[in-house]
């Protein structure tokens, strides 16, 4: 089956099946479905030297985490983006290689490696522990690469970047706890740059000192055992942030083992939206971070470069494909997305 064949088949133009099959921006998201799942089911495949040929794009993507994130226990935000990342990808015809890299060595050597290779048009660098250091090797390489919620400092806006206002989500967290009343709060956050600015946006809203604790990890054990060792002073609080979503279940269920009544005596809000926030009992009110709006963001940046690639290779009179660090493509810079609340049951 050719793709006319395929188009007439689901009753769209040959051109809009061409262009869904080819990962472009310009067909509706339902469109792309319609196409792509027809192509699976009447066994169509695009020839992928063909493609290659034609737009001198692998269309293989790198996607590099840090080896810790990928402990569920510990980071399930990440893990959950990174699935997300790679669902966006494989429906517009991306496929991804999957790397981690060392936060010992700040990830500089791992990055660096899977990227001499040659083996991916792209890469997009997951976390706040990627440095500076390792985003000038991907510079000087001539790598095309985007970075998703790296570190929130002011040398970040000088690489191309995706990440979530994390003060603007620590403002709405304050907001949230004083629509429930609560009075005297407390927050419960890991000493990390991230979980900083969400502790500093909690603050600037709440407009009073704010006592903290800091947790030893991000993992649900670490937030338990900090609540009942000092279940004696959070007996007098009526409001807690947790600056992450599976530290924040830990502390519910601290407190009610402690006796503490969630929402009653203390009302609670986490930070992240991760899919178990809704398995917690109350289900958890946390501030929800967009991964559907970064996933897509990250495609559309991929099928941007693909069609610059194409028209570059369609222009050049000895035929020759151009390579990806050698084009003129806009790149995005340090677009940010507000978070937002969803208000569950560990709320008033």
């Amino acid at each position: 089956m050719n793709v006319r064949e395929l188009a007439q088949t689901i009753g769209i133009s040959h051109m809009t099946v061409s262009r869904a099959l080819n990962g472009s921006p310009n067909v509706a998201p339902d469109t792309r479905k319609k196409v792509l799942r027809a192509a699976n089911k009447y066994g169509y495949s695009i020839h992928a030297p063909a493609r290659e040929l034609a737009s001198g794009m692998t269309r293989t993507i790198g996607i590099l985490y840090p080896y810790h994130t990928m402990r569920r226990v510990e980071s399930w935000y990440t893990a959950q983006l990174m699935h997300d990342v790679r669902i966006t990808l494989e429906q517009g015809g991306f496929d991804a290689i999957v790397a981690g890299y060392d936060t010992a060595s700040r990830g500089s050597g791992d990055i660096a490696r899977l990227c001499s290779q040659r083996k991916v048009d792209a890469v997009v660098v997951l976390g706040y522990e990627v440095t500076r250091e390792a985003l000038d090797s991907l510079a000087l390489g001539g790598h095309r690469y985007l970075c998703v919620n790296p570190p929130n400092e002011p040398w970040i806006s000088q690489y191309p970047s995706l990440m979530v206002d994390s003060q603007l989500g620590g403002e709405l967290a304050a907001q949230t706890l004083r629509d429930s009343r609560c009075r005297q709060v407390y927050v419960l956050c890991e000493e990390s740059l991230q979980f900083h600015h969400r502790f500093e946006g909690f603050v600037r809203r709440w407009g009073n000192p704010v006592p903290r604790y800091i947790l030893s990890d991000g993992t649900y054990d670490a937030a338990y055992r900090t609540v009942l060792a000092r279940i004696d002073t959070l007996r007098g609080c009526d409001g807690i942030f947790v600056t992450s979503d599976v530290s924040a279940i830990g502390v519910v269920n601290a407190l009610q083992d402690a006796g503490i009544s969630v929402p009653r005596d203390t009302a609670v809000c986490g930070y992240d939206d991760i899919d178990a926030a809704v398995y917690c009992r109350p289900q958890l009110t946390t501030v929800r971070q967009p991964r559907a709006r970064i996933s897509q963001a990250i495609f559309n940046w991929l099928t941007t470069l693909r069609e610059t690639m194409i028209k570059a290779r369609r222009g050049r009179a000895d035929g020759e494909p151009a390579a990806a660090s050698s084009l003129p493509l806009e790149q995005p810079t340090n677009v940010v997305f507000a978070p937002r609340v969803v208000i569950r049951g560990t709320t008033r």
